[in-house]
Formats: structure tokens, C-alpha cells, sequence
């Protein structure tokens, strides 16, 4: 939107306040104010106007935006333009690049800059006074940025079709990733799910965060499935057995972590997690031959990332799955005789629909075990596309984040909301 803004006031010279007055919603506080229009979110924007004054579809509108949904952090998305400089110069800025986890363009290897690009001074990525008065122009300096279109009959020209493709699959799967992340806490009054307002990013300095190395890999993002199937198709042998909750509830599993050091996990999540336990058995009967414990510990000390050389798709499908489900320490540590909680199995029970009264406790239990035997097959369905893009790119990043459990969950809410 910034870009598309910009190039608006190239053509209209209006200045800030009839803008936001033509282009805000009313009721925000944002007209007449002649204040600075945060770019990154849409709540202060009239999506139709926008529509109708750029001559776009809703669509591509939202499409404009870093995020779209109110609840959304943006502690992670710049409020200075962070742009390629090859896109810049041709006219075009991708709104996802604003994400600091983002840090090359994957059309032209170039990274991700701020500031501009002849003086290094802050372009601030807003509807202000320099976006309306000095389009695509740097107000120190006053060097343009897209020489082509400020010219005289200037003009510029797109991108190829591939190329906003890529850009548009990139888009995507950045949204649904960073949508996820906001998942993170309950209402306790309410039942529902709220984003965390604290947000903690000391994990950054253990391993950059799947956004960015996904972006420093790969040119084109892996698949991320836009819905899941309860029913998985066989893929090359490795979908787990469906377990029902009458095969995983009536016995007396075995439990796996010290209770008395994890005393909210209670019998039945032991019961869940003997679910989980049991479908990683069967995986590994398969493919855990090539896969040595000195193996698992070299991936878990090389970031999670390993060459495609070194294992076959099958086996880092199954790692990955793995990871995704019980976290990487508890699957590639050495063993050390302390014992956790699968982590992945813990998202997503977190992130479930909460229980009506109508249903009752132990009808809700065999629900939730079905739940968990489609989230399990279908979670190495989706791993196995994943490595499948990634064997034919260098490397398999077996992050857990790539195809997580609690993405799932979240949808069994949006199921029954």
C-alpha cells in the first residue's frame, strides 16, 4: 500500500490530510487530523475507497497490508520501509518485506534495506507529510528512488507474471505463518484465545526464527496445505495408524516425564501423549534405521538443518514430524534422563475448541483422540510435500514451526466457532 499510495501522489499531488481524509475511516479519529496513517494494519483504512480510488479488488486491498487482523502484534513489522533496492528502483514493494524476520529478496538475492538510498535517512512506511508531498522521493536529499516514473512521461514497468507470483506465493505463506504466532494465549473470562501482548524473542538468539531462514534457503516458500484432510492418502508408507480413543484411553499408558515435576499434566494428556508416542513408534520402524542417535544429535547441534544428501525425503519427513509434535530436544537430545512434555502435543491441545456443556467429559475426550489421529496423519502428510520441495533445494529445515500442530488446532476452532 505504501508504494501503491505513493504512486498515487505522484499522479494527484493531494496533500495529507485530504488524503486521509478521502482514505481513512471516519469514526478512527484519523480524518482531519493531518496525522501520520500506520500503513502496516488496515483497522484505520476505508477498504472500499481504496478499492475504488486505486481501482484494485478487495483482494489485492487487503493484500497491501501487513496484516489485516485487529488482534495482530506488529512488535516484528518495521515502521521504516524496508525494500530491495532492484524493486525499488523498478517501482514495486512487497508490504511483507516490512517484517524484520524477512532479510533478502528472493527475485534478486539483494537484502533487505532501510533508509535511503543515496543519504540513509528513515522513510517512514506511513501515509504522512513526505509520502503526499515528496512521493517516492527522499525529503533531505531529494534524490528520487524510481527515476523511471518521476521523469518526464516517465512510467514503470511491472514485474513478469513468474516473478508476482512468487512474490504472491511469498506473500501468503509469510501471513499464515506470523498469523499463527498470534495464537499464544486464552481469556481465561471467556474461553477464547487472545494474542500474547508480551512478546518473548529470546529463542532469536538460539536459532533465527523459520521465516527467516526459510527466506535465506529457499527462492520460492514450501507448501503450506490451506486446509487439512481427515483422511490421509498414503504417502510413501508414512502415514501413521489412526488410533481411536477407545485404543488409547482403556489401558494404563505409561508415563513418560516425572509428573512431579510437571504437576498440571494430568491423565489425560498422558493418554494424548500415548498417542503421539505410539504413531512415532510405528514411523520409526520404518525410517529410524539410517537415522543413529549420533545423527539426531548432530542435527539438533547444526540448527535443524540438514543437507539432502544426507538423508533421505522419507526419514527427514518423519524427523520433522517428530519435532513438530514433541520438540526437537526431547527427539534429537542424547538422552539425559530429564524428561518433558511433548511440546507440539501441547500447543495443541492449548489451542482446541473449548468444551461445550452439552457435551459431556468423556464424549469430549473420544472427540479430542479423534481429532488427534487426523492431526497426526495429516501433519506428516503435510511434512511429507514439505521435504519433497526442499529434496530438490540443497536442504531439509526440520523446524517444528514448518508444519506445526497448532496451526490445526486452529482450525478445529474455526470449525466449530
Amino acid at each position: 500500500m505504501w508504494m501503491r499510495l505513493a504512486k498515487f501522489s505522484v499522479c494527484n499531488r493531494m496533500g495529507v490530510t485530504e488524503l486521509s481524509n478521502l482514505l481513512t475511516l471516519r469514526d478512527t479519529g484519523a480524518a482531519n487530523t493531518g496525522s501520520a496513517s500506520d500503513l502496516r494494519h488496515i483497522d484505520r483504512w476505508d477498504q472500499n475507497v481504496l478499492a475504488d480510488v486505486l481501482e484494485i479488488s478487495i483482494d489485492d486491498v487487503r493484500d497491501s497490508f501487513c496484516s489485516v487482523v485487529t488482534t495482530h502484534s506488529l512488535a516484528r513489522c518495521s515502521t521504516e520501509l524496508r525494500y530491495c533496492e532492484h524493486c525499488l528502483a523498478m517501482g514495486f514493494h512487497a508490504a511483507w518485506f516490512q517484517w524484520t524476520h524477512i532479510e533478502r529478496c528472493p527475485l534478486h538475492n539483494m537484502p533487505i534495506r532501510r533508509g535511503c538510498l543515496h543519504c540513509a535517512s528513515p522513510i517512514p512506511y506511513e501515509l504522512g507529510a513526505g509520502l503526499a508531498l515528496s512521493p517516492l522521493c527522499c525529503t533531505i536529499c531529494e534524490r528520487d528512488w524510481v527515476p523511471s516514473l518521476t521523469c518526464p512521461r516517465g512510467q514503470c514497468v511491472p514485474i513478469d507474471h513468474l516473478a508476482g507470483q512468487q512474490m504472491q506465493r511469498w506473500s501468503e505463506y509469510v501471513r499464515k505463518i506470523v498469523a499463527v504466532e498470534h495464537h499464544l494465549g486464552r481469556d481465561h473470562s471467556t474461553g477464547q484465545f487472545i494474542a500474547n501482548s508480551q512478546h518473548g524473542y529470546a529463542t532469536a538468539a538460539v536459532r533465527p526464527h523459520v521465516l527467516t531462514m526459510m527466506n535465506r534457503l529457499f527462492d520460492s516458500p514450501p507448501p503450506m496445505p490451506a486446509s487439512v484432510t481427515t483422511q490421509c492418502v498414503d504417502v510413501r508408507g508414512q502415514t501413521p495408524p489412526p488410533r481411536s480413543a477407545n485404543n488409547t484411553t482403556s489401558a494404563s499408558p505409561c508415563i513418560r516425564f516425572d509428573r512431579g515435576h510437571w504437576p498440571h499434566f494430568a491423565s489425560d494428556f498422558i493418554r494424548y501423549e500415548h498417542m503421539v508416542l505410539a504413531a512415532h513408534d510405528q514411523l520409526f520402524e520404518t525410517h529410524g534405521r539410517e537415522f543413529s542417535r549420533v545423527r539426531q544429535h548432530r542435527l539438533l547441534l547444526d540448527g535443524l538443518l540438514a543437507p539432502t544428501n544426507s538423508i533421505s525425503c522419507g526419514t527427514a519427513a518423519a524427523v520433522g514430524w517428530a519435532v513438530s509434535w514433541l520438540g526437537p530436544s526431547q527427539e534429537l537430545a542424547p538422552p539425559t534422563g530429564f524428561t518433558a512434555p511433548a511440546l507440539g502435543l501441547t500447543s495443541w491441545l492449548t489451542n482446541l475448541p473449548v468444551r461445550t456443556r452439552h457435551i459431556s467429559v468423556n464424549a469430549w475426550r473420544e472427540q479430542v483422540a479423534q481429532w488427534l489421529a487426523e492431526d497426526l496423519a495429516s501433519s506428516l502428510c503435510m511434512w511429507a510435500e514439505v521435504t519433497e520441495f526442499m529434496s530438490t533445494r540443497g536442504h531439509y529445515l526440520l523446524y517444528g514451526e514448518a508444519v506445526r500442530p497448532m496451526s490445526l488446532a486452529i482450525r478445529r476452532r474455526v470449525g466449530t466457532d
